[in-house]
């Protein structure tokens, strides 16, 4: 990838790994007021590391994308390989809340493993388009994007609706 092609997206993933930074902050500020709650209750450890996951992969590879000079195979790499981790790791944590039959409320559930989704798969998209073709950059956006409401949704969860 050159110079041209990175310039115009360095605002963008410079806000986004702000965002993802500040986020994951929020996270941890939630997991530290509820932590023995949180502990406690089926399924909330683990939605709090799907959110963790999710906003530190954003944060990784928009730092990535911001490297002088990369080029579109190793920002692609980089972007696949992070993406994969992004979408394997809470994909993983929802298929053993299924195995372990952690009750939560069906609808919910499906609501969050359809934002996992939305939220990783376009990071592994982009990758794969800058490998082979050198574009797929737009990509980022709605990944971004998803990962922000996903884990939004995320800390409500772990910060008011376990006190309800």
């Amino acid at each position: 990838m050159n110079d041209f092609s990175m310039a115009g997206w360095a605002g963008f993933l410079s806000a986004n790994a702000q965002a993802a930074a500040a986020l994951a902050g929020l996270i941890f500020v939630a997991l530290s007021i509820n932590l023995s709650r949180i502990v406690s209750m089926p399924g909330l450890p683990g939605r709090a590391a799907e959110s963790l996951i999710m906003l530190i992969g954003v944060l990784v590879i928009c730092s990535i994308g911001l490297v002088p000079d990369i080029s579109a195979q190793a920002a692609g790499l980089s972007f696949a390989f992070g993406g994969g981790v992004m979408w394997l790791l809470p994909t993983a944590i929802q298929v053993l809340s299924i195995r372990h039959r952690i009750p939560q409320p069906a609808g919910s559930f499906a609501a969050r493993i359809v934002m996992t989704q939305l939220a990783t798969l376009p990071f592994v998209i982009s990758g794969v388009l800058l490998t082979t073709s050198g574009g797929g950059l737009d990509w980022l956006a709605p990944g971004a994007v998803f990962c922000f409401i996903a884990s939004a949704i995320n800390a409500w969860v772990l910060l008011v609706e376990i006190v309800r």
